[in-house]
Order: structure tokens, then C-alpha cells, then sequence
């Protein structure tokens, strides 16, 4: 139970975070585009994120056990059909629309860093010695990319050495095919993915 404690303790800020970067950069940025479908209106994002933060603060770790878990299965759904609203709305139409979302980008990646890792990962960190292509060029994207640059980031990403790594050679690939495309918020997430395979690589059997 300290485990969980500790990732629920890291879990929370990093939600509330993230809800807040999307209510003050990106949501204003959303609705000044109008012709919005029925279920992705700027107001059905605002309510998705007003159920998050509820289900966020019916879990109470020291209930009862059902409880917790229907409560966090909750907290699940929501997230779900969030990201999926957002996966097929939100997020295409931002790329389309406006080609300057690496400020805003740079700057959720800076809160994003202060709040740090889940505590309860960090030993698999220390004990696992990353694959080759998690090195310098996946920082180096994630950074151009943060800024504005998408030449560099997208130089980066063709450099990847994702040999033997299906699921990191799918990621980068999509990533990819999304800054060609025009799409730099998709490939933050495919480029988020990686850091996450970089910092938790499958343990060899």
C-alpha cells in the first residue's frame, strides 16, 4: 500500500496539472475555431474535465477496498473517453489550425519535469540499462519539438535506432508521419510513449 500511496501522491498533481496547461493554453485556443461537433464542444471538455477532478477526489485510499477500486475504475472510464475525445477533435484540429503550439508545448514540458517521476518506478530505472535507441536523439527531439523545431525533431526521430523494439519503432514511425503531416500535438504523445518505454524497458528474459 506505501507503493500506491506514493504514486497516487506523485499521480494527482500531475492530472490536475495537466487539466489546468489545457483550461488555460489550449482550451481558448480550441474555441476560438467554432463548428464544433455536438460532443466536443469546448463545454463537453470543460465538463470531462470537472468529472476527472470529481473521481479524482471520490478515491480515498483508506476506504473500503470495493469502494477504492470502483472508484478508481471510475476514474478510469473518464480518462478514457477523454483521451479519446481529445485523440479525435481536439488535437487534430489544434495542429490544423495553428502552427505556433510549441510554446505552449515548452511550457507544459517544464511543469511537467518539476513534478518528476513516479517514485515507486524509479529503482527499475536505476537497475535497467536502456536499449540503444533511447539515448541522446529521443531528448533531442522531444526538445526541438518543445520549441518549435520540427526539422530538428523530425532529423532526430529518423536517427532513432528502434532495431529489435517493435512497439518503439511503431511510436517513433507514427511520430513521424504526424510532424510531416502537420500534427506536432500527435507526436508529442507518440514522443511521450517513448519516454515512457525509455524509462521503464521490458526487463530481458
Amino acid at each position: 500500500m506505501a507503493d500506491a500511496r506514493a504514486a497516487w501522491a506523485w499521480l494527482v498533481p500531475l492530472l490536475r496539472a495537466h487539466l489546468a496547461f489545457e483550461e488555460q493554453a489550449l482550451l481558448p485556443r480550441y474555441e476560438s475555431l467554432g463548428e464544433f461537433p455536438p460532443n466536443a464542444s469546448p463545454r463537453v471538455f470543460r465538463r470531462d474535465h470537472r468529472l476527472i477532478l470529481e473521481a479524482i477526489d471520490a478515491v480515498e485510499l483508506d476506504g473500503d477496498r470495493v469502494a477504492l477500486c470502483d472508484a478508481l475504475a471510475k476514474l478510469e472510464g473518464v480518462l478514457e473517453h477523454h483521451d479519446l475525445r481529445e485523440a479525435e477533435h481536439f488535437k487534430p484540429r489544434l495542429d490544423a489550425a495553428f502552427d505556433d503550439l510549441g510554446e505552449d508545448l515548452a511550457r507544459w514540458a517544464e511543469t511537467r519535469a518539476s513534478l518528476g517521476s513516479c517514485p515507486t518506478r524509479a529503482h527499475e530505472r536505476e537497475e535497467l540499462a536502456p536499449p540503444p535507441f533511447w539515448g541522446d536523439a529521443l531528448a533531442e527531439a522531444r526538445h526541438a519539438l518543445a520549441w518549435g523545431d520540427v526539422g530538428t525533431a523530425e532529423a532526430r526521430l529518423a536517427g532513432l535506432d528502434t532495431d529489435g523494439h517493435p512497439k518503439a519503432r511503431r511510436h517513433a514511425t507514427t511520430a513521424l508521419r504526424c510532424l510531416q503531416h502537420g500534427s506536432p500535438l500527435e507526436a508529442w504523445d507518440k514522443l511521450k510513449l517513448l519516454a515512457i518505454l525509455a524509462a521503464h524497458p521490458p526487463r530481458s528474459t
